[in-house]
């Protein structure tokens, strides 16, 4: 399935109530899956990973020119509720409704607060389609992790500044696969996605705390 943010509390009952008897799939969870996978590798060495539970902000741009850009809004969502929960962050406000262009999220950590902004850009020719940064801050300054996608381009590029240490940039291949090439991968998964099904719960209690 693939649905507007408007569906999603109303999908989330559903996939309770139906849970233990079939297996849900989701096509904007799908699509999002090389930008998860990216973003937990950003905190695979010791050093990154001091950081991530010290995360206090989270931008996430979007072209507002794009077509479809209320799924593509829908997709962003996932992927913020899915690093809250991944993280245990417990939702506290919100500003905005399904369907407006900019919103934002107050969540709880065990460090204190973390905001994530969702807000439109209007980029140049050839600038990102999407692009997500995270920001920590500790004792020895600022860190932030960033990956960007550009329209027409099956890449995304990645950028890790941490405090006293050079800019790491990379450019990673991101496969843009078709709706019947995502639902074929899907219709392969014979259980549940227990992340899936958690990030839709968070999701519908963000967007409704």
């Amino acid at each position: 399935m693939e649905g507007s943010e408007a569906d999603l509390p109303q999908l989330s009952t559903q996939v309770r109530k139906l849970a233990d008897e079939i297996v849900i799939t989701d096509l904007n969870w799908a699509r999002i899956t090389p930008w998860r996978e990216l973003t937990a590798q950003f905190f695979d060495s010791s050093e990154a990973r001091a950081y991530l539970e010290l995360l206090s902000e989270v931008r996430i741009e979007y072209d507002r020119a794009l077509p479809a850009v209320a799924e593509r809004r829908v997709r962003l969502l996932f992927l913020a509720a899915w690093l809250a929960s991944r993280l245990g962050w417990e939702p506290e406000s919100h500003v905005g409704n399904a369907g407006d262009e900019k919103r934002l999220f107050r969540f709880r950590s065990k460090n204190g607060q973390v905001e994530v902004v969702i807000t439109p850009r209007e980029y140049p020719a050839g600038g990102p389609a999407a692009q997500i940064t995270l920001v920590s801050k500790s004792s020895q300054g600022a860190a932030s992790f960033s990956m960007a996608s550009a329209l027409g381009r099956q890449s995304l590029v990645t950028r890790v500044e941490l405090p006293g240490r050079s800019l790491l940039e990379r450019t990673v291949r991101l496969p843009v696969p078709d709706e019947v090439e995502l639902l074929n991968e899907e219709l392969k998964l014979a259980n549940r996605d227990r992340v899936y099904e958690d990030t839709l719960n968070l999701l519908e209690r963000m967007t409704t705390s």
